[in-house]
């Protein structure tokens, strides 16, 4: 073994990351692609959704780098910046704190340690970067009807939203009846969304609470994602399919609560859990 590379497992509601840090020292090879294909291996390798790179940056507590489990970028990762805030909490320069400032692709995120809860379990609330609504939202909500595509052979109506990363939101009148095994691939890579988009299948569930499942643009379905909670939270206030400003989104791994003012200002709240610290051998 040439070297090793350390790591730390983390998960959010089971989106799981292999956290690698290089806050106060070089690593033994650069995280890029290939790398973060090995390790996102669930046979292979360490097994993850996704690799979340921390390195230093001047004002910051960390400058945050997603990879896909396919290698790709993205440019930001709700689940994975609560992740980011325990390893902070935990094993960062400054641990203990209970607010870290850390910059992704989106831009500049606030995170805010909440404490330990009944669950036993440490949460944290991520500041978002403020939502822009794309296609599908009209000048009200009475007149927000959706995208209308062929997708896989099938008439959909979608909804675009941005959160720091895209996203392409569809309402269902019931999640299981989806063809979410066949949409959420073909509308990842539709012709609409040159760079990808992640795709959100979401069920309201009475005015305050939405059923969805999530396939992740270069990692497929995911038991959460909290970009895509708080996506389809904002398309389901602005079409006014759910009132505002709190929801509650339930996913496969759990549950999150979303808060959108309406503008600016969004926000997600849930637990991050680490799971195990290793090495994972180079070469």
């Amino acid at each position: 073994m040439a070297h090793a590379l350390p790591f730390t497992k983390m998960h959010g509601l089971g989106n799981d990351f292999v956290v690698v840090d290089a806050l106060s020292a070089p690593l033994p090879v650069p995280v890029d692609a290939a790398l973060a294909r090995g390790l996102c291996d669930r046979r292979r390798g360490v097994g993850a959704d996704q690799v979340v790179l921390l390195a230093p940056l001047k004002g910051f507590d960390a400058e945050v780098i997603f990879l896909n489990a396919d290698g790709s970028a993205a440019e930001t990762c709700g689940n994975g910046l609560r992740a980011v805030g325990l390893y902070l909490f935990l094993h960062g320069p400054r641990p203990g704190e209970e607010a870290y400032s850390v910059r992704d692709g989106s831009g500049p995120v606030a995170l805010k340690y909440l404490g330990r809860r009944a669950e036993g379990l440490e949460r944290f609330e991520v500041r978002m970067a403020p939502p822009r609504l794309g296609r599908g939202f009209g000048a009200s909500p009475q007149a927000s009807s959706g995208q209308p595509a062929v997708v896989a052979g099938q008439e959909i109506r979608y909804f675009e939203v941005n959160v720091g990363n895209p996203h392409a939101v569809l309402f269902v009148d019931r999640l299981e009846a989806a063809s979410a095994e066949v949409l959420g691939p073909a509308l990842e890579r539709h012709a609409d969304f040159p760079g990808r988009t992640n795709v959100e299948f979401v069920e309201c569930v009475g005015s305050g609470r939405l059923k969805v499942r999530v396939w992740e643009r270069g990692a497929g379905f995911t038991l959460a994602c909290g970009s895509g909670a708080c996506a389809s939270a904002v398309a389901a206030i602005a079409s006014g399919r759910a009132a505002g400003p709190s929801l509650r989104v339930e996913l496969p791994g759990g549950e999150l609560e979303i808060h959108w003012d309406g503008r600016d200002q969004l926000t997600l709240e849930g637990p991050a859990v680490e799971v195990f610290r290793g090495e994972f051998a180079l070469g």
